[in-house]
C-alpha cells in the first residue's frame, strides 16, 4: 500500500509537470498553504490504512455503481469492451 501511494503521489507531481493548466491549479492551492503543507500532506497520506480505504470504498466508491443511487458510463477503446465487461462481473 505504500508504494501505491507513493507512485500516485509521483505520478500527480510528473503529470503536473506536463500540463499548463495542471500546474497552474496546483501552483494555487500550494500559494494559499504554509511552506509546510506539502510535508504534512505526505505525513497524511502514508499514515492511510487498509482500514480507511475499506471504510472509505464502501461509503464513497460503491455507492457509485448502485443503479438506484447514480449513473455510471465507462469510455474505453472498443477493444477493451469484453474484458471490462468481465471485470465488472467479477
Amino acid at each position: 500500500m505504500e508504494g501505491s501511494a507513493t507512485h500516485k503521489i509521483y505520478g500527480i507531481f510528473r503529470h503536473n509537470k506536463n500540463h499548463i493548466f495542471s500546474t497552474q491549479a496546483v501552483t494555487n492551492i500550494y500559494k494559499s498553504k504554509s511552506p509546510l503543507f506539502v510535508r504534512n500532506l505526505l505525513s497524511l497520506i502514508s499514515k492511510v490504512t487498509m482500514e480507511d480505504l475499506k471504510r472509505v470504498g464502501e461509503l464513497y466508491f460503491k455507492p457509485l455503481f448502485d443503479v438506484t443511487k447514480s449513473r455510471c458510463a465507462i469510455c474505453c477503446q472498443p477493444s477493451k469492451v469484453d474484458e471490462i465487461k468481465v471485470g465488472f462481473k467479477e
